[in-house]
């Protein structure tokens, strides 16, 4: 009975003339149940081949479905139904980058700024600025044009408690061309970076050194700042000063193709210590190299966490 009581929670939304109405469809919750039904059966082998089967069944739902679910007690989330990257949310037992979820509750009580960086949809927002995790302050950075629009409606879902910054991040003050992923609604693989073999729009947008957003916050004790940047990472880093270093801690990722590991090679290079979350852990990187063998699919980015900060060291060394 508390499997099928999930579905009162959940609300479907066509936007149309810039208005977002309601449309209740008995099918739309069929296919609901089934990618929820594939979430149940792939825990079993921790969700392996679930976003495949969520995909399958988005085929069969239209683009313009938004839906609406309750993620926590006091927050709300909305992304487009047809989306295997986040509709796998449908599931209560999957959690999305688990590592991060799981850090975020273990550093609950400290008082921080969450910049929450190539922001999306604003899921990372609304879970840091939610009271399960503190009610911490947090700024969610998107430069896409339409992930943007959606992670204003999460923002204001939530009573509008983050901040929004319509700007990509990168080393320098600039306009420049992103290439905007069409193979999902959410748009998750865009880049600076010009893609290959990928379908894409280009799109033009300002970006900002990460420092110039960090100085309006300077007050506030200690920064986490998230980065999902898509290959602009390193740049980023390199435009953090040395003096502030011992107050934030960067949650980033390094992806599974990238066999030289360069962001983790550059912050190792920069005295900070650096972990990967596996498996409800965290695991120390002594060197760059050693990486590799935890990089088990090519495919995916794997999320570190990097910091000389005490406070969040406590955080991660009792894992390690």
């Amino acid at each position: 009975m508390s499997y099928l009581k999930n579905f009162k929670e959940i609300k479907f939304y066509i936007y149309e003339d810039k208005k977002f109405k309601q449309k209740e469809e008995v099918y739309l919750y069929v296919f609901v149940f089934f990618i929820k039904f594939f979430g149940q059966i792939t825990s079993i082998i921790n969700f392996r081949l679930y976003y495949r089967l969520s995909r399958l069944i988005s085929f069969f739902i239209s683009k313009n479905i938004i839906c609406k679910i309750k993620i926590l007690k006091d927050t709300n989330f909305t992304f487009y139904l047809n989306d295997p990257y986040y509709n796998r949310l449908l599931c209560k037992s999957y959690h999305y980058e688990f590592e991060i979820e799981n850090f975020l509750k273990k550093i609950n009580k400290i008082n921080y700024v969450f910049f929450d960086v190539g922001a999306n949809y604003g899921y990372w927002s609304s879970i840091a600025s939610s009271k399960n995790f503190g009610s911490q302050k947090a700024v969610a950075i998107e430069p896409v044009k339409k992930n943007f629009l959606m992670c204003n409606i999460n923002c204001k879902l939530n009573n509008s408690r983050f901040s929004l910054i319509n700007k990509g991040i990168s080393n320098i003050t600039s306009t420049k061309n992103i290439y905007v992923d069409g193979s999902t609604s959410s748009a998750v693989g865009s880049s600076l970076l010009k893609p290959k073999n990928k379908s894409y729009q280009k799109e033009t947008i300002k970006i900002v050194p990460i420092t110039k957003i960090l100085k309006k916050y300077k007050k506030f004790k200690y920064f986490v700042i998230k980065l999902d940047i898509e290959g602009e990472e390193t740049k980023c880093l390199k435009s953090i000063k040395e003096r502030s270093k011992n107050k934030l801690i960067i949650i980033y990722e390094d992806h599974g193709n990238d066999k030289k590991n360069k962001p983790t090679r550059y912050l190792l290079q920069k005295g900070y210590k650096v972990f990967i979350g596996l498996d409800n852990k965290f695991i120390k990187i002594q060197k760059y190299t050693d990486l590799n063998k935890y990089k088990k699919q090519k495919t995916i980015g794997y999320n570190l966490f990097a910091t000389t900060s005490k406070e969040f060291l406590d955080n991660l060394k009792d894992d390690s």
